[in-house]
C-alpha cells in the first residue's frame, strides 16, 4: 500500500494561485545589475568631483604655474622633476645643448614634447634631449596635466 502525497491547498502560490490567506507576499528584488551600475556611476561622480577640487583649488592655482609666463632660467641645462613641478620650469639655451631631465621625488611623470620626443614613464632615473634648432619647445607630463614647461632655444 501506497501512502499518496496530500492534494496542495487550492490556490497556493506553487501552482500558480492566489497565497493563502495571512501569508505575506515576498517583494520583488533589485536586479543586481542595476544597483552595481548605479554604484559605478556614483564612484565615477566622486572621483571626477575629487579630481575637479585639486584642479580649481588654490592648492591646484599654486600646481598649475604657467611656464609661459616664467621668464627663461639662463646657463642651466638640468631640469629636476620633484613634488609634481619641473624645475626650473622654462630655461634658455644656445643651438646644440643637451638638456638632461632628472626624477628625484620617486613619483612616476613623463616628459613629453609638443614636437613628438618623449621620455618612457619613469619614477628614478634621468632622459636627455638635445636641441638643434632654434625655438620654443613646450613640454609637459601626461600623468600630471598641471606639470609643463618650455625650453627656450636661441641661436648663438
Amino acid at each position: 500500500m501506497t501512502a499518496s502525497a496530500a492534494p496542495s491547498p487550492a490556490g497556493s502560490e506553487r501552482f500558480g494561485g492566489e497565497p493563502p490567506t495571512g501569508h505575506a507576499t515576498a517583494t520583488p528584488r533589485r536586479p543586481r545589475r542595476r544597483v552595481l551600475r548605479v554604484l559605478g556611476a556614483v564612484v565615477l561622480v566622486l572621483v571626477l568631483l575629487t579630481a575637479a577640487g585639486v584642479w580649481f583649488s588654490p592648492i591646484g592655482d599654486r600646481l598649475r604655474a604657467d611656464a609661459a609666463a616664467q621668464p627663461p632660467v639662463s646657463g642651466v641645462e638640468d631640469v629636476s622633476i620633484a613634488d609634481s613641478t619641473f624645475s626650473p620650469a622654462s630655461l634658455a639655451v644656445p643651438v646644440g645643448t643637451t638638456v638632461t631631465w632628472t626624477w628625484v621625488d620617486g613619483e612616476a611623470h613623463d616628459v613629453v614634447f609638443a614636437d613628438g620626443p618623449r621620455s618612457d614613464v619613469q619614477a628614478s632615473g634621468s632622459w636627455t634631449r638635445t636641441f638643434d634648432a632654434p625655438g620654443e619647445y613646450a613640454f609637459s607630463c601626461t600623468l600630471h596635466l598641471f606639470m609643463d614647461g618650455r625650453v627656450v632655444v636661441t641661436a648663438e
